[in-house]
């Protein structure tokens, strides 16, 4: 059920569409073009490829509530 949940998630990324979880957060498709890099040895520019990334910005409860558990376990010193 997970693996297949999973899998539509990243089809709908995959389209360019954008997931939003209520009460949780969302997912969106990110594509960063391709840059261009200088190779050291011989100072020649190279075009790297373009990559694909997926981002997740969570709500504000979400974050407050991690924030909060974080806070409760962490050591201080």
């Amino acid at each position: 059920m997970i693996s297949c949940l999973l899998k539509k998630m990243a089809d709908t990324l995959a389209q360019g569409e954008r997931i939003e979880m209520r009460s949780f957060g969302r997912f969106d498709g990110l594509h960063r073009p391709s840059p261009i890099a200088r190779k050291p040895k011989t100072g020649a520019n190279v075009n790297l490829p373009a990559k694909s990334a997926t981002h997740f910005k969570p709500r504000k409860e979400t974050s407050n509530s991690i924030d909060a558990v974080r806070d409760k376990f962490s050591i201080t010193e």
